[in-house]
């Protein structure tokens, strides 16, 4: 056996002078005074004095070369070099964490923890049944489904605070680091009623028609409600003038099922939920069709394996519903 000398000087030499002088805890705290502004509410919450967080704040601002915040009216802002480090900091800190949590499953044997988010309701059927199947190979796996806008869950994305996130394809998924399968198609948006709603019994569905009865419409800003609007407006169909402003597709199928209504759910949706006898889909076809769903995660970090099996489970699933995608 050969033994080889570190040579630990040139090792050390290789960073840049800041690593080695920077420590974590200064990350820490730059991170916590840059999420709340104050070093009176960062020594509190690490339960350590205000003079120590000044203390720290000041070791890093000397290792850093320049000041990451001024004092303003609002508290302790970052100056515009604070806001290169502080981005840098969100980063390294998010690397961090997932290196703490893969090195605590592989002492302890534990399966670890995975965050998911939705941003599309389609996938909750899929999602929940392989979760289910996820589970039942790693009975001790934790997992925690987060909420937020698209924005803010992309930005968890990047720092490694969320691992997986199930959306329609958007422009906002698209940065460096991200990776992402499709889970769905892209598919038509098509019409849904009540079983018993007088319009499947007509002959003849009018645009005017569509537009005089009552309808649960998508939130506003909301992708499904946009494709709406503009199958309306393509369609030359006036909107609807009496309607109910609802997002959650439990919520939506309890009101078409209680009263005369009429919505717009994904064609795959909407032909599940019919199968179930829940809902009919209604002969007009619109004009408009949603994108395809994608799940995305950060694959600059290192994988997680419950995340690598959950994606593989969704993508046998899908196979397994439509074999024409193996």
């Amino acid at each position: 056996m050969v033994l080889r000398h570190l040579d630990m000087t040139s090792f050390t030499q290789s960073f840049h002078p800041v690593l080695s002088r920077l420590k974590l805890r200064h990350l820490r705290v730059l991170h916590a005074i840059g999420e709340r502004a104050s070093s009176a509410s960062v020594a509190l919450e690490m339960h350590v004095s205000p003079a120590a967080i000044s203390k720290t704040l000041s070791e890093a601002e000397s290792v850093l070369g320049a000041p990451v915040f001024e004092r303003g009216p609002n508290g302790m802002q970052p100056t515009h070099f604070g806001c290169v480090v502080l981005a840098s900091v969100k980063l390294v800190l998010g690397q961090a964490q997932r290196m703490a949590e893969l090195v605590e499953a592989a002492r302890t044997g534990h399966v670890g923890k995975i965050r998911i988010a939705f941003r599309a309701s389609l996938a909750h059927a899929m999602v929940a049944q392989a979760m289910q199947k996820l589970r039942q190979q790693r009975p001790q796996l934790e997992v925690c489904i987060m909420e937020g806008s698209l924005d803010t869950l992309v930005e968890q994305l990047v720092v490694g605070e969320l691992d997986l996130l199930f959306s329609y394809d958007d422009a906002r998924l698209w940065r460096d680091g991200l990776s992402q399968e499709q889970i769905t198609p892209s598919q038509p948006i098509v019409i849904v009623a009540s079983r018993s709603h007088p319009l499947l019994q007509a002959k003849r569905i009018t645009k005017r028609d569509i537009a005089e009865q009552d309808w649960c419409i998508p939130a506003p800003g909301t992708r499904m409600e946009h494709h709406l609007m503009a199958a309306f407006q393509a369609a030359n169909i006036p909107a609807p003038t009496r309607f109910v402003r609802v997002s959650d597709v439990s919520m939506t199928i309890a009101l078409l099922r209680s009263s005369n209504m009429l919505a717009v759910f994904p064609l795959k949706l909407a032909r599940k939920l019919e199968a179930d006898q829940m809902v009919r889909v209604l002969d007009f076809p619109l004009p408009a069709s949603i994108d395809q769903l994608v799940v995305v995660w950060n694959s600059a970090l290192a994988p997680k394996q419950a995340c690598v099996d959950f994606r593989d489970l969704l993508q046998d699933l899908w196979c397994r519903r439509d074999p024409g995608n193996a």
